[in-house]
């Protein structure tokens, strides 16, 4: 058995408290901070009358809310795609379209994103934006995930993947990459899973993303307990902890160190 140093225990005692007070303070903080930024870049864009850059903005601020206050979210992408139709901005109306279809599929509403995202795809393909195109694609394999469509789910993503290689989208790649991971492991492809997810931690390390490669490697961790393999397992968060530590990631180090304590007394057992 692997005993845990005792400055793992140590992060284990302080996590549920960290992680409390990151989430809990930080991030309403830092939304109202990005809010704020994008509502200033609107005023400019919408004193100067530069409707391209007002529609992208409306956007970018329904994109800001779309976690915490999707309805809101909604109220700013619906004016986005009123004015990308107004003035006849194509790419525009693509965005709006895709993003009303993200929202829409958070909210479980998954015939509405499927009808938008699809409307999405039909406008910007012509145009050939392969990054837009792949996060069409991304949201509605998303949403035959949901429904737990794989087949459909698997098929959108890897149209996505191929999009986001050709153009070099490194970040974008490993997302597809995670995600199709999770097809195969949710089908109980574990081998399958555990490829992908070791070239989503290669693709976050080249892109110095630290605490993605970090959430990839707790991820294999897990598959890897999973199948008894604990030596392995305990390797994995072990880096993955390193990793959080190296970027000072408060929630990342804290999930980290509990997923430790876990690992522990699941070995133990």
């Amino acid at each position: 058995q692997r005993h845990c140093p005792l400055r793992y225990k140590t992060f284990c005692l302080v996590a549920a408290l960290l992680l409390l007070i990151t989430t809990c303070n930080l991030p309403a903080q830092s939304l109202k901070q990005t809010v704020d930024s994008l509502i200033a870049q609107y005023n400019i864009a919408k004193a100067a009358h530069n409707d391209t850059l007002t529609a992208l903005a409306l956007g970018e601020i329904g994109k800001a809310l779309w976690g915490t206050y999707p309805d809101s979210a909604m109220v700013y992408e619906q004016e986005m795609l009123r004015l990308t139709e107004q003035i006849a901005y194509a790419r525009g109306k693509a965005i709006a379209y895709n993003n009303i279809g993200y929202i829409y599929r958070k909210k479980s509403r998954y015939d509405e994103c499927l009808e938008y995202s699809h409307k999405a795809l039909a406008i910007i393909e012509p145009l050939g934006d392969k990054s837009m195109a792949a996060w069409c694609y991304h949201n509605i394999a998303n949403v035959h995930y949901a429904r737990g469509r794989f087949d459909l789910a698997l098929e959108n993503h890897l149209k996505a993947l191929r999009l986001r290689e050709e153009i070099g989208e490194k970040k974008s790649v490993a997302w597809s990459l995670s995600n199709i991971s999770d097809i195969y492991r949710d089908q109980g492809y574990k081998e399958q899973a555990l490829q992908y997810t070791q070239k989503v931690v290669i693709l976050f390390q080249e892109t110095g993303d630290k605490h993605g490669a970090a959430v990839a490697l707790n991820s294999i961790g897990v598959m890897l307990q999973e199948e008894g393999r604990y030596d392995e397992a305990f390797e994995q968060f072990l880096q993955a902890l390193t990793l959080d530590e190296a970027s000072e990631h408060g929630i990342g180090i804290s999930v980290d160190a509990m997923t430790i304590e876990k690992h522990q007394l699941e070995a133990a057992s």
